[in-house]
């Protein structure tokens, strides 16, 4: 299928999908730059440009020496042959972009809109503060160190209190930025939970038990 077999809409990405692909040359290059003017094919030419970065984020940039595309070109595909291969690697391009977010999109995090309770844990003498938030349709708790740092050769530990209970290890605070961890069956938010934050050794508690300063504590809330 050529350019000339599409819609007219169709024939607009398929020319903006070329464009940002490189694959024009001479008179279409120049038609396809001359038509940037138009809002409508200029936001389908950065489209091109920002689905094709998603897809070639990850490889090293190594720039070919001049004129390698023209011999290649010029050896590989005749021009009859490449306006099929054009059509062809358009539909590729973007089977592979609706592959890739189909992929990835289960994977994401829930949303902050679908966390039901939260507490702030924060230690203004140490300059910390940490927000822990529950989704708990997804069992899902976020962790989240908002600012400061554990001591060197420390990390912070999160604990569990329900109410009369012990205090149950929710596993580390991260150094920096967020982490989202599966929270135990076990573990069921409400009145009476409160979260804390220990001063452990490097690793954790070895104990399964606080052993350190306990920097700050707080209620666990409902959003």
């Amino acid at each position: 299928m050529t350019r000339s077999d599409l819609s007219p809409d169709d024939r607009g990405e398929s020319l903006a999908a070329e464009l940002a692909l490189g694959l024009l040359e001479g008179e279409e290059l120049a038609k396809a730059q001359a038509r940037l003017g138009d809002p409508q094919f200029k936001a389908q030419v950065q489209g091109w440009h920002e689905r094709l970065s998603q897809l070639a984020r990850d490889l090293p940039e190594i720039p070919p020496a001049s004129g390698v595309k023209a011999a290649i070109d010029a050896k590989l595909w005749p021009r009859k042959a490449m306006s099929r291969f054009r059509g062809w690697l358009i539909g590729l391009l973007t089977a592979a972009a609706v592959a890739l977010a189909v992929l990835y999109l289960p994977a994401l995090t829930p949303p902050v809109n679908a966390m039901e309770y939260a507490s702030e844990l924060i230690n203004p003498a140490h300059g910390i503060t940490v927000t822990a938030m529950i989704d708990t349709t997804h069992r899902k708790m976020r962790l989240s160190l908002v600012k400061g740092s554990p001591a060197p050769d420390r990390d912070m530990e999160l604990w569990w209190i329900a109410d009369g209970a012990t205090p149950v290890s929710l596993g580390l605070v991260p150094r920096s930025g967020s982490v989202d961890m599966d929270m135990p069956a076990a573990m069921v938010p409400g009145p009476g939970i409160v979260l804390a934050m220990s001063d452990e050794p490097a690793g954790g508690s070895v104990t399964g038990q606080p052993t350190g300063e306990v920097l700050a504590s707080a209620p666990l809330r409902k959003v």
